[in-house]
């Protein structure tokens, strides 16, 4: 039951990446194409950053490296980050037995879906192949979705916003962002088809990859079988869609349970990385006064970056707030909260990554030609910066 279909737009002249779906253009392989052109600018950067840290940007001598060396930086940038080796611990040893304590870092804070794929992925080239086939397919399911839910206007611009999102290349790398976006708008589209139990299962894997999946039972509600209110009907497939995203949560605390016989283990551990779990949002406020530039757990993160980005969430729930999308900006506003209750101000834009009724919202405050182009034009430049950086620390790592 789509709250809002074909909403009116505001009459500006549509962006030049609009086509008209209704007369039976086929969206996909722009969508493709956009796929493409912002991976080949992260991984380029990411070559380039690599390139000129170190002795070669000192004497201003950049060397190409062979297409075997070029291939394996790529390959490298995919698994460039922290928690990789957790993952690949889990997927070895399985979580850790002990009593809970947050005084050392254990492996506890990880869910298992990813673990199990890696499991499954050894080979350097499918670490890299895999999410990028991952992203395609979740951005081409998305957009069918928006398209059937909103417009195709609306669905076409918020897919691309999601494309060049500064903070999209977690979703290019071997981690489970890439499979909670894909299992959770496969449960969506699901849903909406009108087949639960597929919705269900697709929610179940999605619940089992990070901790906010839950937040798409919000959305699957209204798909629910079961008719709406006040001529509501129980419906034993629907109930199980709608309870499926959290039961990869209650799967979690139950394995935290018999390994360390705190349920909220998974949670709690957050403390020894330097966050903290269930603190007051506003903490996070009173950090960006003391520090507005600066400011992480190890002293480097460009956290002025994630408050700007918060700002285009705010305006995104705005923007869904007025088109009475009210399921959707409780998504929202809940992925916003939860990262600030995490304390993990420096982390909000991977965490946004996936949140893609925000871009729906960006692109409802956003109409017409100029402003979305204009927000597209600084998310490239931005997403180009994210490979540099990328890069660069991939450099200093091997050093």
């Amino acid at each position: 039951m789509p709250i809002v279909a074909n909403i009116d737009e505001t009459g500006s002249a549509a962006p030049p990446w609009t086509r008209d779906v209704e007369r039976g253009a086929r969206p996909a392989g722009g969508i493709l194409l956009h796929v493409l052109v912002s991976r080949v600018l992260f991984f380029g950067a990411s070559v380039l950053g690599s390139l000129l840290v170190g002795e070669p940007f000192v004497n201003r001598d950049v060397a190409l490296p062979d297409p075997k060396d070029l291939w394996a930086i790529i390959e490298a940038s995919a698994i460039n980050y922290g928690d990789f080796n957790w993952y690949g611990q889990i997927a070895g040893h399985g979580y850790d037995v002990a009593p809970f304590s947050a005084d050392i870092q254990r492996n506890w804070a990880f869910f298992p879906l990813f673990p199990m794929i890696q499991r499954l992925v050894t080979a350097p080239a499918m670490m890299f192949w895999l999410p990028q086939l991952t992203f395609a397919a979740a951005m081409l399911m998305l957009s069918a979705y928006l398209r059937k839910t909103v417009s195709s206007e609306l669905a076409r611009g918020a897919t691309l916003l999601m494309i060049y999102f500064p903070f999209s290349y977690v979703l290019s790398q071997f981690r489970p962002e890439a499979f909670l976006l894909l299992f959770s708008v496969l449960a969506l589209a699901a849903a909406q088809g009108g087949r639960p139990w597929l919705s269900a299962g697709s929610a179940l894997v999605a619940g089992f990859a990070k901790p906010n999946a839950f937040l798409i039972s919000l959305l699957l509600a209204r798909h629910y079988p079961g008719g709406s209110w006040p001529r509501l009907s129980i419906s034993a497939a629907g109930l199980v869609m709608l309870a499926a995203p959290g039961l990869g949560v209650a799967a979690m605390c139950l394995i935290m349970w018999t390994h360390t016989g705190d349920p909220l283990a998974w949670a709690k551990i957050q403390g020894a990385w330097g966050a903290a779990f269930g603190v007051t949002p506003w903490r996070a406020w009173l950090d960006l006064l003391d520090q507005p530039l600066i400011v992480g757990r190890d002293g480097w993160d460009p956290v002025l970056v994630n408050w700007l980005i918060f700002a285009g969430l705010l305006a995104a729930i705005v923007g869904l707030a007025r088109r009475r999308m009210w399921d959707w900006v409780a998504f929202a506003a809940l992925c916003g909260l939860l990262s600030f209750s995490n304390h993990a101000v420096f982390v909000l834009g991977k965490h946004l990554a996936t949140c893609f009724p925000m871009f729906v919202g960006l692109a409802i405050v956003l109409p017409g030609r100029d402003r979305q182009t204009a927000l597209l034009a600084v998310f490239v430049a931005a997403l180009t910066t994210m490979g540099l950086f990328n890069g660069a620390r991939m450099a200093f790592t091997r050093a």
